[in-house]
């Protein structure tokens, strides 16, 4: 079997030279460009995080690579099974998507052993026609909070569409103009151009890593800057409502700090951004959150509350790039 397969790989690589390794890698590079929004995109809207995308398809490329029988395939993130499994997501965890993924492996081992794959020559284009726009719809209706910068509540996108009514609906509109220039990047990005870069990696790099929009529905109490005649300097602005009002993260990040704060936060939500930028949620109620996990922009962390060294209910919020406090009103 091995002698087989090593005389194929040598007929393979016959004649195969420096000329053909560039076009190769700019293949690979191109595949790579295309393939990377997606991933980034389908680890979102599953409900998981952009880095569990990317390395799942970088896991997948490999093992597909390694394990596929043809000369030539395609395989990469698929945006069917992250409408699949948001749903799981949220109601069973990342360990509820484990399983499921394992389970849809066997089923396609045992449908490639009886040789089912005819099977689906019986199925009508309009049916899958539906259900592909309706995997289109369930992605798009996922995305109305990241899109709009709002906030939602509920495991499903009806009940996240629902808590509009309690919470309310109130677009940022940075954040809205981003979400916009990402559409307009993709759809508007010259052909000739995306042949060598496409639009999609393009519209990918309009980040939604740096801070943007309210942490909190609320008014501010309490500014930036030096306060009380000048004796205190405030590092952050507080944001006041009502006790149980959701905080939410202004950017997608890691979460380095969850609780306790003993020197005045209360209980507290530390998140590190990209290029070293840091935000800072204090007074919280109740934590929703831990250490070591990410969250995305407007994902419920915390509920407002008066821990610490607080007057009344609210939120402080700080930026800091390299450690030092910033001026968060440039982020609203």
């Amino acid at each position: 079997m091995f002698s087989a397969f090593f005389r194929s790989l040598k007929q393979e690589f016959a004649g195969y030279n420096s000329k053909k390794l560039l076009a190769d890698m700019m293949a690979g590079l191109t595949v790579c460009a295309v393939a990377l929004p997606l991933a980034l995109a389908f680890g979102v809207s599953s409900g998981s995080s952009s880095e569990a995308g990317l390395v799942t398809a970088i896991i997948a490329g490999v093992v597909i690579a390694i394990l596929g029988g043809a000369s030539y395939q395609i395989s990469g993130p698929t945006g069917a099974m992250s409408a699949v499994l948001v749903g799981i997501v949220a109601e069973y965890g990342l360990q509820g998507v484990f399983f499921a993924c394992f389970a849809a492996g066997v089923l396609l081992l045992l449908a490639g052993v009886f040789k089912l794959g005819r099977l689906i020559s019986f199925i009508p284009m309009p049916v899958i026609m539906g259900f592909t726009s309706g995997i289109a719809i369930i992605i798009a209706m996922g995305q109305i909070d990241n899109f709009f910068g709002t906030v939602s509540e509920g495991g499903s996108n009806l009940e996240k569409i629902a808590s509009y009514g309690r919470l309310g609906f109130h677009p940022n509109m940075q954040a809205v103009l981003i979400g916009l220039l990402v559409v307009l990047v993709m759809v508007f990005w010259p052909k000739k151009w995306g042949a060598r870069v496409p639009g999609s990696l393009v519209g990918s790099t309009v980040s939604v890593t740096t801070p943007t929009g309210w942490p909190a529905r609320g008014e501010v109490s309490s500014p930036y800057g030096l306060r009380w005649n000048g004796s205190d300097f405030h590092p952050g602005i507080d944001i006041a409502n009502d006790m149980g009002t959701p905080i939410v993260a202004t950017a997608d990040g890691t979460v380095t700090t969850a609780g306790w704060n003993a020197g005045g936060y209360g209980n507290m939500v530390v998140i590190v951004h990209v290029n070293c930028v840091t935000t800072r949620y204090g007074h919280a109620m109740q934590v929703v959150v831990s250490a070591g996990q990410h969250v995305r922009r407007g994902q419920i962390i915390a509920y407002m509350g008066s821990t610490g060294f607080s007057t009344g209910p609210h939120v402080h919020y700080e930026v800091r790039i390299n450690g030092q406090a910033v001026n968060p009103v440039s982020y609203l």
